[in-house]
């Protein structure tokens, strides 16, 4: 038997796991907008908060990424509802995502289509035929405080208000992405308060 043989059993969607996934993950987000809601200008409430609102935010990431690829839920109009839904907590219009990340596995490890990827690389020789001054910006961009530290949140706060692609896939659902979840961060505010709003940012980042 080969290899996909054996993992075909695994790899059908299944609607009832999928939704107790999803239901389990809005919980776990739930839980943690209660912890600094219910303990307002504690600390230690919004470091619990954030770290079970971050983990909530991965999971319903990943749940939109498979939801992009239409192996969520056997439904191909439900993956698309649900992955839009989805696009509060990831922080990037779903149909943009999904287009983007297509082109991410079309061209992966193709160096030739940079756009596609999400981390700009150069190939060695590029790099040592590249002046000074470019080489030395090449090495703060890849440096790990900047892909994992200063990265993300210019990527999550800045560049997902926009992100590559916008004009060809939906400036509308862009636009509406960035007021919906602006909506949703204000209504946290307005009725969980600035600390569980807080654990919203720390967890997103």
């Amino acid at each position: 038997m080969s290899i996909r043989e054996t993992c075909r059993p695994f790899s059908r969607p299944d609607d009832r796991l999928a939704w107790r996934s999803l239901t389990l993950s809005v919980a776990i987000a739930a839980l943690g907008l209660a912890f600094p809601a219910i303990w307002p200008a504690s600390w230690l409430s919004l470091l619990v908060g954030s770290l079970l609102f971050g983990t909530a935010v991965l999971r319903l990431y990943s749940i939109q990424h498979d939801c992009g690829h239409y192996s969520y839920f056997t439904s191909r109009p439900l993956n698309d509802r649900i992955g839009t839904w989805l696009s509060l907590f990831s922080g990037i219009a779903y149909s943009v995502s999904k287009h983007n990340h297509n082109l991410h596995h079309a061209h992966l490890g193709d160096i030739s289509q940079r756009d596609a990827h999400e981390v700009f690389t150069m190939a060695r020789s590029e790099y040592e035929a590249a002046p000074l001054v470019r080489r030395l910006a090449y090495r703060v961009y890849r440096h790990p405080l900047m892909l994992f530290f200063f990265g993300p949140l210019w990527v999550y706060f800045v560049q997902y208000r926009w992100p590559r692609n916008t004009v060809e896939v939906s400036v509308r659902d862009v636009i509406v992405q960035n007021l919906t979840m602006f909506g949703f961060w204000a209504l946290i505010i307005l009725l969980l308060g600035w600390w569980a709003f807080f654990a919203v940012l720390l967890g997103s980042y």
